[in-house]
């Protein structure tokens, strides 16, 4: 391979031999001699095959968007004579280097080790790549080159910025065996009162009533309302956000990181959550417990994208079934920027679904302009149409972006049990 540089000689070379034919001038094919040698010597030093040992050393593959992760990359000669090499880490965009630098003009002593030291800020969500590592051999004029991709690629996935929430206020009707958060009007485990009962021997001392006892005349246990855990699915829904042009970036970060809140905030309560993506991809994660199942969802998060070529009501009819039970709960983050979502509703309906709509509202965010302020109020009142429609069916969460997301829920929280969802 050769350089810029190693062109315009041999263009240099070509253009003295026509001048020297063009002039019938046999003398002038001397001065091609040095050029001759020139190009030789070159080419002569750039060697075949050298042995180079390349190593990168990242600490952490889960970042969260902002944050900054040091690279170190240790490269080795093995040769027994001194090698000029480039070296060349590629980051890709939007990734970017803060600190030190990936590439690298250097000359390597036998066996020689040396070690390069960056680093890189993420500050947006995604799956970002480092490397291959490119290597660039050249000889000392700088014309012949032997470059080679070491075989050291790294994956560093960035997840979501997210509000960690403590509870979500949720009532389906389902509810599983395992102790949790949600009242199911029966008595068992639980803190909230139930009734009195007469007491069974291996009662605990601390649940015997005693003043109703003295009335009655015999023990008396005090028992409690049963709490447990559910199966849950967030559903985000892109569509309509193409419509806002410059804000869509906004609302749709804003919408990636509820969800991932309501994830944290319902998967500690003990509940089984699960994840169905309408985007750019049509992703989803089957109903989980646990850690895990919470970076899994967040994973998948970092690869939301706007668009989509089907509809809402048409993925949530085929994929939802098979993800959850009949009478379990069903959370929406959708900015309800389309009528589609009311079709979807419908056939949540013939699940007996409970249903909670977080809608983040774009058009609460500052217009730069008079006209994008008008454009706002009409596009603003098309919403309210559809959030109306809305909430024939389900609660909805009016989700105001100058607020967070906790302040917002707590507002909602005894709203959205009492609302009944339409078949």
């Amino acid at each position: 391979m050769y350089s810029v540089k190693a062109f315009a000689y041999y263009v240099l070379l070509l253009a003295i031999i026509i001048v020297s034919i063009l002039a019938n001038s046999w003398y002038a094919l001397l001065y091609t001699i040095p050029i001759l040698v020139f190009l030789w010597y070159s080419r002569a030093s750039v060697p075949k095959f050298v042995r180079v040992e390349v190593f990168r050393e990242i600490k952490e593959k889960y970042l969260f968007a902002g944050d900054s992760l040091i690279v170190k990359l240790t490269i080795k000669n093995l040769e027994e004579k001194p090698v000029n090499v480039q070296v060349v880490d590629p980051v890709f965009p939007p990734a970017e280097v803060v600190k030190g630098s990936n590439r690298l003009c250097l000359i390597l002593e036998p066996k020689e080790e040396i070690v390069i030291e960056y680093t890189l800020r993420f500050p947006a969500r995604g799956h970002y790549t480092i490397g291959p590592t490119r290597i660039i051999f050249s000889d000392p004029l700088d014309l012949a080159k032997l470059e080679y991709a070491a075989e050291n690629l790294d994956y560093v996935t960035v997840f979501p910025q997210f509000e960690p929430i403590k509870t979500v206020y949720i009532r389906p009707k389902y509810t599983g065996v395992w102790p949790g958060h949600i009242s199911t009007k029966r008595s068992g485990l639980g803190s909230e009162f139930y009734g009195v009962r007469d007491y069974i021997p291996g009662d605990d001392l601390r649940r015997i009533n005693w003043k109703v006892s003295a009335r009655r005349g015999k023990l008396a246990s005090n028992e409690y309302e049963s709490e447990n855990v559910t199966d849950a699915v967030i559903i985000v829904d892109t569509t309509g956000l193409e419509r806002l042009d410059v804000y869509q970036a906004v609302v749709l970060e804003a919408m990636v990181s509820a969800t991932a809140s309501l994830a944290y905030s319902l998967i500690t309560q003990g509940n089984r959550v699960g994840l169905l993506i309408h985007g750019g991809l049509e992703l989803h994660v089957s109903p989980g417990f646990g850690k895990k199942q919470f970076l899994r969802i967040l994973h998948y998060l970092a690869e939301v994208r706007p668009g989509g070529l089907t509809m809402i009501d048409q993925v949530v009819s085929f994929m939802l079934p098979y993800m959850l039970r009949p009478q379990a709960q069903v959370i929406i983050v959708s900015p309800l920027l389309d009528t589609n979502i009311l079709y979807a509703l419908k056939e949540l309906g013939r699940y007996d679904y409970s249903i909670i709509i977080v809608s983040p509202d774009p058009f609460s965010l500052k217009p730069k302009n008079k006209v994008e302020e008008i454009a706002f109020k009409i596009m603003s009142l098309e919403r309210k149409n559809v959030v109306e429609k809305v909430k024939e069916y389900c609660a909805v969460i009016d989700w105001k972006l100058t607020a967070s997301l906790e302040e917002v829920l707590k507002r909602y929280r005894w709203i959205c049990p009492h609302i009944v969802t339409r078949k």
